[in-house]
């Protein structure tokens, strides 16, 4: 079961799935999807600093918009943060793996 889907860094330098295993323990698996240069200079941007762990990811949405011929790129931004949602972003973390486990 996929806990969390986050993509992170401008136009997406990840796009990462967490699940739980059938032991309980947590798996990441994510794709890159920049080069390696444009991956270091998001990662030193102010863009980053201010949120590093990227934003969640509606996996149903990202396939619909997909097959409606969205571009990459408009598939793979990340919106910036209104104020308050990072913090509700960290909050969401622990509720979702408490969720599952429970």
């Amino acid at each position: 079961m996929c806990l969390w889907l986050t993509k992170s860094g401008h136009l997406c330098g990840t796009l990462s799935a967490y699940y739980l295993d059938r032991d309980g323990l947590q798996v990441e698996t994510f794709i890159d999807t920049q080069v390696a240069d444009l991956s270091i200079e998001d990662m030193a941007s102010d863009r980053f600093a201010a949120n590093p762990i990227g934003v969640p990811v509606d996996l149903d949405g990202l396939t619909a918009a997909f097959l409606a011929g969205d571009s990459i790129a408009v598939l793979l931004e990340q919106p910036p943060l209104q104020d308050g949602q990072f913090e509700a972003l960290i909050t969401a973390i622990p509720a979702a793996r408490q969720h599952v486990s429970a």
